[in-house]
């Protein structure tokens, strides 16, 4: 009986089995520590696509704005001077145009300048309202197999003279 209580009294592997123990509790613990930091390095960078795609649909919203017309295809339409095309001048980086889209202008109708505009809305003004709708898309990054996209479509209006 005293060889038995002898075994149950030596500790001398207890220290080791308890460090073993929290070495393996601290492993999982920084193993999902070391998982929830990819995961938010992902979500930051899908925000960026996301943002970056945005920026180039707005930038081809600038140039249609900016080139308004009836029928304005900037998938292929020449920009002024004809050397360059609409798409290659949108183009900044890794974001573009998405060309799976339709990106132009179309005219939508027109009438009498809108009220608050500063001009008279009767027929005697001389001036009339011409509405477009603008539509575009952009894509970041460009060229990759699943791309983040955005779109843009805007209703404007210019007044010109009758």
């Amino acid at each position: 009986m005293s060889r038995k209580s002898s075994c149950l009294n030596n500790d001398r592997g207890t220290a080791l089995v308890l460090v073993l123990t929290m070495l393996a509790v601290l492993m999982v613990l920084c193993v999902l520590a070391l998982e929830n930091s990819t995961l938010e390095v992902k979500i930051s960078g899908n925000y960026r696509a996301s943002q970056e795609s945005l920026y180039a649909a707005e930038r081809a919203g600038q140039y249609a704005l900016d080139n308004l017309a009836d029928g304005l295809d900037l998938n292929a339409d020449k920009a002024p001077g004809g050397e360059r095309y609409y798409k290659d001048d949108i183009r900044i980086g890794k974001g573009a145009l998405d060309l799976t889209e339709a990106n132009g202008v179309t005219r939508i109708g027109s009438g009498p300048p809108p009220a608050g505009s500063g001009m008279d809305a009767t027929t005697a003004s001389g001036f009339q309202a011409i509405y477009y709708a603008v539509e575009v898309h952009g894509q970041y990054p460009e060229g990759a197999p699943n791309p983040s996209r955005s779109g843009v479509e805007m209703q404007v209006g210019r007044i010109v003279a009758k």
